[in-house]
């Protein structure tokens, strides 16, 4: 958005109140990659400067960063702050380049604002939402604009700058949310006009149990149900890529190495893709195929007929909800993973109650007290002081010693409920995890 402003009148400034945007720059180098399309970034650096860029980038990032911690219910992962990231920088640029000219004067959102509004009907993310955020975005914007120019500019300019700075940051917002407002409007028409509402609808009926007429949410999700043997997978972002059909390319090849008959995809957002596949006969979740680095993938396991649809699908939402506990080096989980988690956490207020119960001063948070139990599990794993000693490189008397403080944290003897005792330990681990 070349200045998504203009779609009314110009600001009348003097010719040169733009030229110190030129000058700003962090004060140190930023690592951070912009999320706005690489074509929109060499355009406006090409207008601004690489240093001022890389300073819109850096403070977009904290901006959309303040929004999610404002507004939580948008989603706060990595994923979910990309996205809206995509709005706060586009705009940020696009202001930065109005900044630079001296005025307001194009109406045409940037491609990241509009792909991040999709994501935003699609999510049902409400317009007012989306507004609250804008205008907490573009006032801390505004504040640190001033900031910079008044450092970067000295009188007799610096009044008539910063003059300026406040007319074109309130005719920009004031013609950006206009074209926000129709974007969102036309994106929502389309959306609740299209067959994805009916597709959603018989797709959540199906999820809840509904059979009544398995032939018509065949139908409508261009999916046949009965009779046949389905797999579902989750896929996910799990690091910054490209934005519109990166997940929807992995899933359909996915489905297609697995030799699905037929393929059901759902976008959940711009961040988690549900995909379903079926056949008519068994299904082998072991294919070899693996994903792009920078997508996840959890699988559930095969089932058959609208029951194994339900079913493949809950565990495959399970493995994707719980895949960081065990992912490791893999971007892929399968339920049987994760199915043992699953149960234990079923109830974590519970399980976190059972930790302390079990491992008493021992499951305390520190150093010290995490070497012990590390030590603990591994004996308990093996019941052998020179094979625990011997895997935890460390001599046999410091196990000995270190179990011993154990027994003293716990209460009781490590054998006296081991079996307990290492479950709790393996919660342990997961809940400091999640703390850390």
């Amino acid at each position: 958005m070349r200045g998504p402003g203009g779609m009314g009148h110009e600001t009348e400034v003097e010719v040169d109140v733009g030229s110190w945007v030129r000058e700003l720059r962090l004060d140190a180098p930023s690592h951070i990659a912009p999320v706005c399309l690489p074509q929109t970034v060499a355009r406006v650096g090409a207008i601004i400067g690489v240093d001022a860029v890389e300073w819109g980038v850096q403070h977009a990032k904290e901006i959309a960063e303040a929004n999610i911690v404002e507004f939580p219910h948008i989603g706060g992962g990595p994923a979910q702050l990309d996205t809206l990231r995509l709005g706060v920088e586009s705009a940020t640029l696009s202001m930065l380049e109005c900044m630079y000219e001296g005025s307001v004067s194009d109406s045409t959102l940037p491609y990241e604002s509009e792909s991040q509004i999709r994501d935003f009907v699609h999510r049902r993310i409400t317009l007012t939402d989306q507004w609250a955020m804008i205008r907490q975005g573009h006032a801390a914007l505004v504040r640190r604009l001033m900031a910079a120019c008044a450092q970067l500019t000295a009188e007799p300019e610096r009044s008539s700058r910063l003059l300026a700075v406040t007319d074109i940051a309130f005719d920009f917002i004031d013609a950006y949310w206009v074209e926000v407002a129709r974007a969102y409007e036309g994106e929502q028409q389309r959306f609740d006009e299209s067959a994805l509402i009916s597709r959603e609808t018989a797709l959540r009926a199906l999820l809840d149990g509904d059979e009544t007429d398995l032939g018509e949410v065949g139908r409508r999700l261009r999916y046949d149900v009965v009779h046949r043997w389905h797999i579902a997978l989750v896929f996910s972002r799990i690091a910054p890529g490209e934005w519109d059909e990166l997940l929807t390319n992995a899933a359909r090849e996915a489905l297609v190495a697995l030799g699905a008959r037929q393929v059901l995809l759902v976008p959940r957002g711009h961040a988690v893709l549900w995909a379903f596949g079926n056949s008519p006969a068994p299904i082998d979740s072991e294919w070899g195929w693996r994903p792009p680095d920078s997508v996840g993938m959890a699988v559930g396991d095969p089932g058959w007929d609208a029951a194994g649809f339900r079913t493949s699908h809950e565990r495959a939402v399970v493995a994707h909800r719980l895949a960081n506990y065990v992912r490791g080096d893999s971007s892929v989980t399968h339920y049987r993973d994760i199915d043992l988690l699953d149960l234990l956490l079923t109830d974590r207020e519970r399980a976190r109650e059972f930790v302390d119960y079990e491992l008493g001063d021992l499951a305390d948070p520190g150093a010290g007290t995490a070497e012990l139990r590390r030590t603990v599990a591994t004996y308990l794993d093996n019941h052998n002081t020179r094979a625990t000693a011997a895997t935890l490189f460390v001599a046999r008397n410091t196990v000995t010693y270190r179990l011993r403080k154990a027994e003293t944290l716990i209460g009781h003897s490590l054998t006296a409920r081991s079996l307990q005792a290492r479950v709790a330990l393996y919660l342990a681990e997961l809940f400091h995890l999640d703390e850390d």
